[in-house]
C-alpha cells in the first residue's frame, strides 16, 4: 500500500502494483502485517489506527474488484476471519470492530487457519506447517482443536530462504551487480529465481547453465547467464538450519501467551475468574 511521503493521499496503489512502483517516485510504502502480526511500528503508519485503517482500504479494494461486489451491500454478507494460531487478542478484536462497525459486514466467523487448513484437506488430525514469506507457524489440530501447547511461530520463512539464495548465487559469480535487497524490484527478482530454481531433490546435482531477465521502470530488459549447483539445494535446507539465515536467541521463536484480559469483555477469563472469587468470598 503506497501513500505520498508528504502524508497526502494522491494515488493509491495496491498489491501487486504497489511493488512495481517506480522507487525514484515520492511513496512510502506500508506494510500493515509482517512476520505474521499487524505491523507496529513507531514510524509513520505504524500506530493500530493506522495499519487497520490500511487493512481496511486493501480488503476494500480487494472485494470491489476482484468479488466485484459494491461496499454498499456488504451489509447483505457474513464473512470469514482467519486469524493465525498464536494471535493478539486485542488485535482480532480491533479487526472484528473494523470489518462490522466501518466496512459493514452483517456477521462475522473467527477460526483459526490451522483448523480450517486441516478440515479442508478433509482430515481430523493434523501437524499443520505454515511455511509463510516472514514466518513459519506450527501446530497440531485434533478432532477439530488446536492444541494450545503445540503452537510455535519461527521468525523465519521464504523471504529468508531468497537473501540465503542471493548469498550463494554471490559466491557463485552472481553477474546481476547492482542487485540490492533494499530494492523492491530486486527483491521481487530474488524471489522469482528462488521459486524457479530451487528445489530439495537430493537426486539433482552438478552444475547447470541458467538465464534470467532483469527488468526496472523505464529500462529496457537486461538478460543474465548464471551457472549454479548445489546452492538450488542449500537455499531451502536452510529451514532446516536456522542459523544459516543469521537469526539466533530467542527472538527467532514465538509461543502463545496469555492473554493479558479484556475489561470490555464479559466472557474474559480474568473478569470470570475475578467473578467466581467475589462470590466465594461472600
Amino acid at each position: 500500500f503506497l501513500v505520498n511521503r508528504n502524508g497526502v493521499l494522491l494515488v493509491s496503489f495496491y498489491p501487486f502494483q504497489a511493488l512495481y512502483v517506480n522507487p525514484l517516485d515520492c511513496y512510502s510504502v506500508h506494510w500493515p502485517i509482517r512476520r505474521g502480526q499487524l505491523n507496529l511500528h513507531l514510524g509513520a503508519g505504524g500506530s493500530l489506527t493506522a495499519v487497520l485503517a490500511d487493512l481496511e482500504d486493501i480488503w476494500s479494494h480487494a472485494i470491489q474488484k476482484y468479488l466485484e461486489i459494491s461496499l454498499k451491500d456488504l451489509k447483505y454478507y457474513r464473512c470469514i476471519l482467519l486469524i493465525p494460531d498464536i494471535y493478539n487478542k486485542q488485535h482480532v478484536k480491533e479487526i472484528v470492530n473494523m470489518t462490522l462497525l466501518k466496512m459493514g459486514f452483517s456477521g462475522i466467523i473467527v477460526h483459526q487457519e490451522s483448523v480450517c487448513a486441516t478440515f479442508g484437506s478433509g482430515l481430523g488430525s493434523a501437524c499443520v506447517v505454515d511455511v509463510g514469506d516472514q514466518k513459519t507457524s506450527i501446530c497440531c489440530v485434533e478432532d477439530g482443536v488446536s492444541h494450545h501447547n503445540t503452537r510455535l511461530r519461527l521468525a523465519y520463512g521464504g523471504c529468508d530462504i531468497s537473501r540465503c539464495f542471493y548469498w550463494l548465487m554471490q559466491r557463485a559469480g552472481f553477474p546481476y551487480r547492482d542487485c540490492q535487497l533494499v530494492k523492491k524490484t530486486d527483491c521481487l527478482l530474488l524471489q522469482h529465481l528462488k521459486e524457479t530454481f530451487c528445489h530439495l531433490d537430493q537426486d539433482l546435482s552438478g552444475l547447470k547453465d541458467h538465464e534470467f531477465q532483469v527488468r526496472h521502470p523505464d529500462s529496457p530488459a537486461l538478460l543474465y547467464q548464471l551457472r549454479l549447483g548445489d546452492e538450488k539445494l542449500q537455499a531451502p535446507m536452510a529451514l532446516f538450519y536456522p542459523a544459516t539465515f543469521g537469526i539466533v536467541g530467542q527472538k527467532m521463536i514465538v509461543l502463545q501467551h496469555r492473554s493479558q484480559g479484556d475489561p470490555e469483555d464479559p466472557h474474559d477469563e480474568h473478569y470470570l475468574l475475578a467473578t467466581q472469587i467475589c462470590k466465594s468470598n461472600s
